[in-house]
């Protein structure tokens, strides 16, 4: 024990923490405890009211004390961690120049990845399972982020609206008949068969994915509010 704290159980039982710290805990409940993780698991695991502690020291017989443990007592000890400081933090690399042609080339490498990116979730999202529907967000969950994003800097808020934009391109141009890429499908389809496809079809589909689109807002709309 490294010390006893003011007016905490330990200091109510008259627990002693004996010079540097020298006494040691040595059950709790009845359970022998070796670390600092199965004090913090055998206190965890207690219910409010009287909890029975033994302690020794160098020079100190063992002893049973008794601590008197609240409902906030017990729910402080299972939220703390044990945390040691790695003196880790992110890796950034800024990127300057005066040439534009090299800053168009990066604008250009990085839209590319953002749109690749999107597919490569897409399909991840889709076909393989690999990454869950809660991932998504909506107009609400965008302008959280971008208030983040925001308080960063201003480079960080262009290139947070940037991705935005590139994601919603690639949204348009997917072959959903109520966006521009169902268009396309359409034009498609009426040069392969060589004919239009009926406006009978045509306002089946444009109902079927208007439902589709109101039908995912309404999905990340829902779960951007719950976070």
């Amino acid at each position: 024990m490294g010390g006893v704290l003011d007016k905490s159980p330990a200091a109510a039982a008259n627990i002693p923490a004996g010079e540097s710290g020298g006494t040691r805990i040595t059950k709790i409940a009845g359970q022998p405890v070796e670390n600092w993780h199965d004090v913090r698991r055998l206190l965890a695991a207690a219910q409010p009211g009287p909890v029975q502690i033994s302690y020794s020291g160098d020079q100190l017989p063992e002893k049973t004390a008794t601590l008197n443990l609240t409902q906030e007592d017990v729910d402080n000890v299972r939220h703390a961690r044990y945390r040691a400081d790695l003196l880790l933090h992110d890796r950034t690399e800024p990127r300057q120049t005066n040439n534009p042609l090299t800053a168009i080339g990066w604008g250009i490498e990085e839209t590319r990845d953002l749109v690749v990116q999107f597919y490569l979730t897409l399909q991840r999202m889709v076909v393989s399972h690999s990454v869950s529907y809660k991932n998504m967000m909506g107009p609400v969950g965008i302008f959280s982020a971008g208030t983040k994003f925001a308080y960063r800097g201003s480079d960080w808020l262009i290139w947070f609206l940037s991705m935005i934009s590139a994601k919603l391109a690639v949204v348009n141009f997917l072959p959903i008949p109520i966006v521009d890429g169902g268009l396309f499908t359409f034009l498609i389809i009426e040069k392969i068969q060589g004919r239009p496809i009926s406006p009978r079809v045509q306002s089946i589909a444009q109902v079927v994915g208007l439902a589709l689109i109101l039908s995912i807002f309404i999905l990340v709309t829902i779960q951007d509010i719950t976070r």
